[in-house]
């Protein structure tokens, strides 16, 4: 479980744990992710042929496909509004995190090992 928000408004953030990056998504509608779209899984439009147009930018994802800041962000979104084929939309730069304490606890089988 994760928590998303948008990384412009003021919200509390303090039950939200630990930031693990920022992307340009749309929150409303369809749901969009231009990182993935480009970079991760570019299923609907591809990208270049020789995958290199968007490899400064690849570069800067974190551990997490993440970017570290919100500026970094928003100079990718930049950069993949400035072609034709890609996805228009209300997006936002959302600020990821990881909950420090879940609010259920995770899934536990009640398997026994055969051994």
């Amino acid at each position: 479980m994760i928590w998303a928000g948008n990384s412009d408004e003021a919200v509390d953030r303090s039950d939200v744990g630990a930031t693990l990056g920022f992307e340009p998504t749309w929150f409303v509608g369809d749901r969009l992710s231009a990182l993935c779209d480009c970079m991760c899984f570019p299923r609907w439009h591809g990208t270049d042929k020789e995958g290199v147009l968007f490899a400064e930018h690849y570069e800067r994802l974190n551990e997490h496909a993440l970017f570290n800041s919100r500026d970094e962000a928003k100079e990718f979104l930049e950069f993949y509004l400035s072609f034709d084929w890609t996805e228009t939309g209300d997006y936002v730069i959302a600020e990821i995190c990881l909950p420090e304490e879940l609010p259920h606890p995770p899934f536990q089988s009640d398997r026994k090992s055969v051994g």
